[in-house]
């Protein structure tokens, strides 16, 4: 079993390319405070759904980054191919940075995303895209926009009832 310490050496040496990565740094981004936790900076090369992205490594080879605290729909379920246009329309192409979380279970790396000082997370749960994860979510802003999302109606909220079924139920069912 690979340690989690020698995972996020392997991620800041190869992901980051040397891009900025800032220990000392105790905020990051409109004010959110942040422990001492890693930095990436990368080019997302791709999408893979409206949570998860691939960012260039510096080897060249793409590592999976899961966006922290939010759950898109599958691609296969009402909004899920909305969900990623969505996602792709904001950072494809663009050098983002990642504020690391955690690596989850399955070995992605999980972060909040920044476009700028855009939190990318943010702002898919506020255009209803996605669901605050509750199960997970550590930025209390989130569970704000989500019910603020719901009220006004955008993104999937304005499906249905019976089509805004939460991600993590859709897959228990599948």
């Amino acid at each position: 079993m690979v340690s989690k310490s020698l995972i996020w050496k392997f991620l800041l040496v190869v992901a980051a390319g040397g891009a900025a990565l800032d220990r000392s740094q105790s905020t990051f981004h409109s004010g959110e405070r942040q422990p001492a936790s890693e930095i990436l900076s990368a080019e997302v090369i791709r999408i893979v759904d409206g949570d998860t992205i691939h960012i260039q490594g510096a080897d060249k080879q793409p590592i999976k980054i899961r966006l922290a605290g939010i759950d898109c729909p599958e691609r296969d379920q009402p909004w899920g191919d909305t969900a990623t246009r969505a996602l792709s329309r904001l950072v494809t192409g663009q050098v983002v940075d990642i504020a690391v979380v955690d690596i989850d279970r399955y070995g992605r790396t999980v972060g909040r995303v920044f476009l700028r000082d855009q939190n990318i997370n943010r702002v898919m749960v506020k255009a209803g895209n996605c669901w605050a994860y509750t199960r997970y979510v550590r930025d209390s802003k989130l569970l704000e926009l989500e019910k603020e999302a719901q009220l006004a109606n955008r993104g999937l909220w304005s499906q249905p009832k019976a089509n805004q079924i939460p991600p993590w139920e859709w897959r228990r069912h599948k």
